[in-house]
This record gives structure tokens, sequence and C-alpha cells, in this order.
């Protein structure tokens, strides 16, 4: 039986993902221009909140990062991903975490850990994957104020390079 090309081009994909992400090591990395319409993503905050993302942004630039206890790359950015929160917490820029297929109670300490000044949507089941359409962890999003997402990083980013792509957005 022959597989599709494009299966063929996801497994691959997800293979190599997997291989390199969240291994500790460093983690395949790009950043890729986007002009989608941020999901409808709602859900329960690892705090127990009901948190609707476009009603929590409302009118904000949004960074979403995707991250999971056990990952060794969303350890290595999770401190420059506080700073940068509250560096630009009076920009209009807001932040949001989505804990992907994780322990509750290994999440909260990680929020406690690195003193994480944003929510965290709960997301054991890995639903936003399918809405993100993320392969692995982390992959961060910046979102402009339309809920358009403009910048995804897959794999791990730095103070740097996502400082840039938030000023992009804010310009």
């Amino acid at each position: 039986m022959r597989l599709p090309r494009r299966l063929v081009v996801v497994i691959v994909a997800f293979v190599v993902a997997g291989l390199a992400a969240c291994s500790g090591g460093d983690s395949i990395a790009g950043v890729a221009a986007q002009d989608r319409p941020l999901p409808r993503l709602t859900g329960e905050t690892l705090n127990g909140d009901r948190l609707h993302v476009h009603r929590y942004a409302d009118g904000d630039i949004l960074v979403i990062n995707v991250w999971a206890s056990t990952c060794g790359p969303c350890r290595r950015e999770q401190p420059q991903l506080a700073g940068l929160a509250e560096r630009y917490e009076d920009r209009g820029v807001r932040f949001l975490g989505i804990n992907y297929f994780d322990d509750r109670d290994a999440a909260r300490a990680w929020e406690k850990e690195f003193e994480v000044p944003y929510p965290s949507l709960y997301d054991p089941a890995g639903r936003s994957a399918v809405d993100l359409g993320y392969p692995f962890l982390p992959d961060t999003y910046v979102v402009d104020r339309d809920g358009t997402i403009r910048w995804v990083v897959f794999g791990e980013t730095d103070e740097r390079e996502l400082a840039g792509l938030i000023d992009d957005v804010l310009a």
C-alpha cells in the first residue's frame, strides 16, 4: 500500500521533531511568517479558571507559548518569556501558555519555580495541537490585535528573537 506524499511528509516531520525536540539538547528551530486566524481556543487554566483566548487578548497583541514541564528547550526559554511578558505588559502585549500533555501538579510547580506572570491553558489531551497545527514543543505564536497569527517560532526561541517578532507586530 502506498501512502499519500503529504502524509509521508507529516510522518517524517513528526519523527524528526520527536527525535530533536524536548530531548534536553538542541531543538529544531525556525521562524515562519503566517497570515491565518487564531483558532477559537478555550479551556481551563492550570489554576482551574475558564479562559477564552479571544476575550483574554481583547484587542491586544498575544504571544502564545506551547510548553511542557518535561521539555528541556521549554525550560531554557521560560525565564526569557517571563521577562518579556513583564517588559511588554504596558505596550498592549499579553502572554499565554498552553501546557501540553502534562501533569497538572508538575505544571503548577513549573509556574511557581519560574514565577510565570501569565496564565496557561491546561491541555492534557493535546486538543490545541490540532487547533494550532504545531508539530512539537516548544512553539511560540505571535498574534496581532485583529486575531491573526503573524509569526510562529517552531522550537526554542530566545529573548532577542521573540522581541524582534513582537516589535514587528507592534509596528
